[in-house]
């Protein structure tokens, strides 16, 4: 759980900044986070949350 913190503490940090946005999503994803709440954390809507979680590989 402490490493979902110090996600969460990292993303409200970088809170408007698009570009870790796709970094983030699915750290926070992979740590249990809901799209609703990593949405919110991120300053995102919750389907620009979906859509990069489920964004296919490069």
């Amino acid at each position: 759980m402490r490493a979902a913190a110090d996600l969460i503490a990292r993303a409200r940090a970088v809170k408007g900044d698009r570009r870790m946005v796709p970094v983030l999503v699915p750290r926070l994803r992979s740590a249990g986070l809901p799209y609703a709440d990593i949405a919110e954390v991120l300053g995102v809507s919750v389907s620009t949350a979906w859509r990069v979680a489920n964004r296919p590989p490069p």
